[in-house]
């Protein structure tokens, strides 16, 4: 049957394995490139939500400082630290649409995110009622607020913080092994492809050679 093929019908018989290993390799070059665009992307949305959690502990521990030396100055002034819990920038930001974001990226985060807000909230609680002592000279008793409250809030603040961070490191690592493992199996498939292709070719250059050495008879 094969001997009675036309020399164009055999060249189209042996072509179209070779245009379908070329299309099915194309196809799955252009998902993975997607793919590794997207994780990319995503890293770098990470790397930003990083330093972010880094500055809010950063911001309070001033915060704290400034509390601090206003107890040991214990001067009749003015106390110059936002004391509402919503209105400071991590208290903006818990509250804010990019904390929907980073959650729905990394859902582990939505609990400690949640945790944060009771010692937050006292946190700045303290710092009413340390203003509250200071009005009444009650410096003694303003810096045992520092101790047993402003201090052990900041700390599990921090904690919490730094626990966040470690999900976003545990997140990033393991997007970091999907994409060295997409790129592996990338370039495997690309090699097998090009094997492949390559086996094809031959066969259609031998099948044409042995067309053109043998041409079909005619009826």
């Amino acid at each position: 049957m094969w001997k009675n093929f036309s020399v164009e019908k055999k060249c189209i018989i042996c072509i179209f394995p070779l245009l379908l290993v070329i299309i099915g390799s194309y196809a799955y070059f252009n998902k993975t490139l997607a793919s590794l665009q997207n994780t990319i992307t995503l890293l770098e949305k990470y790397d930003d939500i990083r330093p972010s959690f880094k500055q809010r502990e950063i911001e309070h521990m001033q915060w704290v400082q400034q509390l601090i030396l206003f107890v040991s100055l214990q001067q009749n002034r003015e106390l110059f630290l936002e004391i509402q819990p919503t209105r400071c920038e991590l208290g903006k930001w818990l509250s804010s649409s990019e904390r929907d974001q980073v959650e729905e990226m990394i859902p582990s985060l939505a609990e400690i995110l949640e945790r944060i807000h009771e010692p937050h909230r006292r946190l700045h609680q303290s710092a009413v009622t340390i203003r509250s002592l200071a009005g009444d000279h009650n410096w003694d008793e303003a810096r045992r607020t520092v101790h047993s409250e402003t201090l052990p809030a900041l700390e599990e603040i921090r904690s919490l913080l730094g626990m966040g961070t470690a999900e976003i490191g545990k997140a990033v690592a393991e997007m970091r092994v999907r994409a060295d493992s997409d790129r592996e199996h990338s370039v495997l498939i690309t090699r097998l492809a090009m094997a492949l292709g390559g086996s094809i070719g031959v066969l259609c250059f031998m099948a044409f050679l042995f067309s053109l050495l043998h041409p079909a008879r005619k009826p």
